[in-house]
């Protein structure tokens, strides 16, 4: 009498790989969809970045110091961070031991095939007397919710907010909003202390003005706008 077949228990039915099938396509399917989509999300962000390029400023008065008291072992005065607008986002005074004031800001070189802009983020001031590693943090005076307000002015739109905002976020390791163009849109990101020359030291009752330059380069010059 002849013995029925029965198909080993791990053989596929044709039903069971016309399922497998089905998955393997829509798991194709749905991983296109979101390269795609992340595609989108990074060329949103590309051209986010090339509408923030067109519309900051090459040259720029980011901040001012003016020296109230100057002693032989401290120094007592009011610093001041600019909006590229000119108006006054936020002020302090300090009292630090030392005499000669660094104030260190973080540049972040954005690049299109067509040009190229620097925007800088003051963030913390010390002395000749104080390690840069115990320096003062300064960015509270002018960074709401995680946007850099010195770049608040007229014509701003929510486009370029969103931008710089994702720019400050990514160079001070908050975020990665824009990790993925490191190297490409987001050129270079330098740190940067200016400081007066110990030839022409600071004197009390006077300001100094923080310039940013279309060439990336920064200079502290004597006077309210860099002019005495």
């Amino acid at each position: 009498m002849a013995q029925k077949y029965i198909p080993p228990k791990n053989d596929k039915t044709g039903g069971e790989k016309l399922g497998f099938f089905i998955v393997l396509i829509a798991g194709i399917a749905i991983l296109f969809f979101l390269f795609s989509q992340m595609k989108d999300i990074l060329q949103d962000k590309v051209d986010d970045l090339r509408k923030t390029i067109a519309w900051v400023k090459s040259e720029y008065n980011y901040a001012r110091i003016t020296i109230l008291k100057k002693g032989a072992n401290a120094i007592e005065f009011e610093l001041s961070i600019l909006g590229i607008d000119g108006e006054v986002k936020g002020k302090k005074t300090l009292t630090l031991p030392g005499t000669d004031i660094y104030l260190e800001s973080r540049m972040v070189v954005l690049q299109t095939e067509d040009e190229n802009k620097t925007v800088i983020f003051p963030y913390k001031v010390y002395t000749e007397r104080i390690a840069p590693k115990d320096g003062v943090g300064i960015q509270t005076l002018y960074v709401v919710n995680n946007f850099p307000q010195n770049y608040n002015a007229a014509g701003i739109t929510e486009q370029i907010r969103r931008a710089l905002a994702g720019i400050y976020e990514t160079v001070f390791e908050y975020g990665d909003y824009y990790s993925a163009v490191k190297g490409k849109y987001i050129l270079d990101i330098t740190d940067v202390a200016a400081h007066q020359s110990p030839y022409t030291p600071f004197e009390s009752g006077k300001t100094y003005s923080y310039i940013l330059h279309p060439n990336g380069g920064v200079e502290m010059m004597e006077g309210v706008n860099g002019s005495k």
